[in-house]
């Protein structure tokens, strides 16, 4: 995260820079539309374009993903509780064990 923050930062200071350095106007045409703008404005709206373009086309596998961590997270909570309850079995028998094996050594009789 830290990492992008940085990257963030120096294309945000690049931009700048560029923008500072591009001020020239230009005639942008597209189909039946034409208007003037600076070339900095131009090239950075079209990065801006192509950044929301990527974001779109990420989003579905982002979403993807995190229904997928979501549902493992349930699983391994539901695995959890299984363990817990064979852990607690498994100490039950043992104390049904010992209580057992106490009675036998002591020649008394069990009590199951």
């Amino acid at each position: 995260m830290r990492l992008f923050l940085v990257l963030a930062l120096l294309i945000a200071i690049a931009a700048v820079i560029f923008s500072f350095q591009n001020a020239m106007p230009i005639m942008v045409y597209l189909g039946i539309w034409n208007f003037q703008a600076s070339l900095a404005l131009v090239l950075l709206s079209t990065l801006g374009i192509g950044i929301l373009v990527g974001i779109l086309v990420s989003l579905p596998s982002a979403l993807r993903r995190s229904m997928e961590i979501s549902k493992d997270e349930r699983q391994i909570e539901q695995l959890q509780a299984d363990l817990n309850a064979q852990v607690d079995v498994v100490s039950q028998q043992q104390k049904r064990i010992d209580n057992l094996e106490r009675h036998l050594n002591a020649g008394n009789a069990p009590d199951v």
